[in-house]
């Protein structure tokens, strides 16, 4: 189990890496899309911030009832 100096320097980690993510990709394209009222799907493919964030909390913390319920639609992007 990691300890809260552990869980705190992979929040910060995630946190970097999700900013580098939105300032690099999200941020140049987006204002066009906003424009448009449509959704970038070429970015789907780096959405691994949306598995490391949601999914990875419910894999961590969730009951067993709620890994079944929400990952696998989480996965192919089915929710959110």
């Amino acid at each position: 189990m990691a300890t809260a100096t552990q869980e705190g320097k992979q929040a910060r980690a995630l946190l970097k890496q999700l900013r580098e993510f939105l300032d690099g990709k999200v941020a140049p394209i987006i204002n066009k899309y906003w424009a448009e009222d449509s959704f970038s799907f070429e970015l789907l493919p780096a959405f691994n911030v949306h598995n490391g964030l949601a999914m990875g909390s419910i894999y961590e913390t969730g009951s067993e009832e709620q890994k079944q319920k929400w990952l696998p639609p989480m996965a192919c992007f089915a929710k959110a």
